[in-house]
């Protein structure tokens, strides 16, 4: 079960996991539960629009976008 509760001044949320030590931050468990495929094309998607202005571009003008972070991130490398 996942907890919510701010308890720092800058009033970030983090989240307190049943069965973890310690505590993780929002968004590490963002992921779970969403098939494979999603979530290759979810990560994929947030890569691209928060990559360089250029490097988005570049990768826009391709014939065939890549469709995964690892072709993506070859591609960026160029």
């Amino acid at each position: 079960m996942l907890k919510r509760r701010s308890d720092n001044a800058e009033g970030l949320m983090q989240i307190d996991k049943d069965g973890m030590d310690g505590k993780i931050k929002l968004g590490e468990y963002v992921y779970e539960g969403i098939p494979e495929k999603s979530e290759e094309l979810l990560l994929a998607s947030h890569f691209l629009t928060g990559c360089n202005k250029k490097i988005n571009s570049r990768l826009r003008q391709l014939q065939n976008i890549p469709k995964s972070v690892s072709t993506m991130k070859a591609e960026a490398d160029k």
